[in-house]
């Protein structure tokens, strides 16, 4: 109705206002095992599913949803009026249990071993035979033979997964056979042993002779210091499995022979000979700071340019070593390590008689002459 100021009063019409339902979302929350497929039907109107992980289709009516892990999602329904309802959605998904089993276990017959899968809300085992308990995570099992067992894990909503477990009985160690072997003197060793059948159980050594000192739990033991031949033995054992021995010889073969030369003291780049020699029969190798006119040769020579130790190696047949120093000692060129008397005493009295250059220092000689006081040669030599 509209009225002007005069009070006049006329109708008016206005259009109609039309209401629409906005779209119903029939949803709830869901508990499932992780990788179980959950239908949701809806309807007939426009939809949005976020995120779309893990859904057949994020805009469909009818959505399967295989959750992986717990998720939430916002579903928007859009009818043909363009009303719109939101609504959210959570899906919790219990994953499975993670079984980690060895694929086989080896034990002695009439021994106990400990059998583990992995967590879960919980378990069975089939059989049950030699099972102290078939419903426990970790349960003792005693077998008398073997046997292959399957283990079925549950998770709180009563979802499985199975996997299988060998458990192999044996009865004796086996060892492999160690060869004998050869060493030279004091060198170290590696005795490999290998187990080719063993329980998963702990393993005892056992080696003779005891002088050998290696502890129980070690299977493959460095040795050093073996200076004779020796006859070894090593004994593994283990529960009730019949243990099983190896034996072998180590031969030790006698380091070579050698002497080489004295200490030298010398000037710097002068040609010193040395030398290295065995009874028996050895190839040799030299080393130094400085040139050497033969390195592979039993006598060399050095031109040393500083005080050092050089080093010879001598090898037998066997390829036994045997390693020497020499100590070469490099004097500076110094006038004051040369002493030249003034006088001596021809008498044959034993002191003094000779005349001659003394020094520790002199590698060669070119010449030595005397002269008489008038200038006159009266002694040469080289």
């Amino acid at each position: 109705i509209l009225v002007d100021h005069a009070g006049c009063a006329v109708p008016y019409d206005l259009p109609p206002i039309i209401t629409h339902q906005v779209p119903e979302l029939n949803l709830h929350d869901t508990l499932v095992c992780q990788g179980v497929t959950v239908p949701v039907m809806l309807g007939n109107d426009k939809y949005l599913w976020e995120p779309s992980q893990f859904l057949s289709c994020d805009t469909c009516a009818d959505v399967n949803i295989v959750p992986q892990t717990t998720i939430s999602y916002k579903i928007t329904a859009t009818n043909q009026f363009g009303c719109q309802t939101v609504k959210s959605m959570t899906v919790h998904s219990d994953s499975l249990p993670v079984l980690v089993p060895p694929s086989e276990v080896k034990v002695c017959k009439n021994s106990s071993i400990n059998l583990f899968v992995g967590e879960a809300h919980s378990i069975s085992w089939s059989p049950a035979t030699y099972l102290n308990n078939a419903a426990i995570f970790h349960h003792v099992c005693t077998p008398l033979q073997s046997t292959q067992y399957t283990a079925t894990a549950a998770n709180s909503l009563g979802c499985s997964v199975q996997t299988k477990i060998m458990v192999d009985v044996i009865n004796k160690i086996k060892l492999n056979n160690i060869i004998d072997t050869a060493i030279c003197s004091a060198d170290p060793f590696t005795i490999n042993t290998v187990l080719t059948v063993s329980p998963d159980a702990d393993i005892k050594y056992t080696w003779t002779p005891p002088s050998l000192g290696i502890p129980t739990d070690v299977a493959n033991p460095l040795i050093s210091g073996l200076d004779r031949t020796t006859n070894i033995q090593v004994i593994a054992s283990s529960g009730t499995c019949v243990p099983d021995t190896s034996a072998f010889t180590v031969t030790v073969i006698s380091l070579p022979d050698m002497e080489s030369s004295e200490s030298v003291t010398t000037t710097p780049y002068a040609e010193v000979p040395l030398y290295a020699s065995s009874h028996q029969e050895l190839s040799y190798e030299w080393s130094s700071n400085d040139s050497l006119s033969c390195r592979n040769c039993r006598r060399t020579n050095l031109y040393p340019s500083q005080s050092q130790l050089v080093y010879v190696t001598g090898t037998n047949s066997a390829g036994c070593k045997t390693t020497d120093s020499i100590n070469v000692n490099v004097l500076k060129c110094d006038p004051n390590a040369i002493f030249l008397p003034n006088i001596f005493t021809p008498n044959n009295d034993g002191l003094n008689d000779r005349f001659m250059i003394r020094s520790k220092v002199l590698a060669n000689l070119s010449y030595f002459r005397i002269f008489d006081q008038w200038g006159q040669l009266v002694f040469e030599t080289k």
